[in-house]
């Protein structure tokens, strides 16, 4: 009985913390459903653009054709896409 109480109590415990670790993590993700409603698109849309238009991270960071062509599948002007992905570059710099 004694070991029953024990086995159950560690499983709640244990799916406690990974519950928590979890939520945690999530936050300091990239927020790409904030900035696709702030561009006016859905997540998915967003994350298709950036994988079809964007280099691997291997070769660079992007170049201005490369942010031009994710604004233009986006269907979004490029200064605003700079705009919004600035603001939470940013915001995640704050992020602890």
């Amino acid at each position: 009985m004694a070991s029953d109480v024990l086995v159950i109590s560690t499983c709640v415990m244990t799916f406690a913390i990974v519950v928590v670790a979890g939520k945690q993590g999530y936050a300091r993700r990239t927020p790409v459903t904030l900035i696709a409603n702030e561009l006016g698109t859905t997540p998915e849309q967003l994350q298709r653009a950036l994988d079809t238009s964007l280099p691997p991270v291997w070769l660079g960071p992007p170049n201005e054709n490369h942010k031009r062509r994710v604004a233009a599948t986006l269907d979004v002007a490029p200064e605003r896409l700079d705009e919004v992905l600035e603001k939470y570059r940013r915001e995640g710099l704050r992020a602890p």
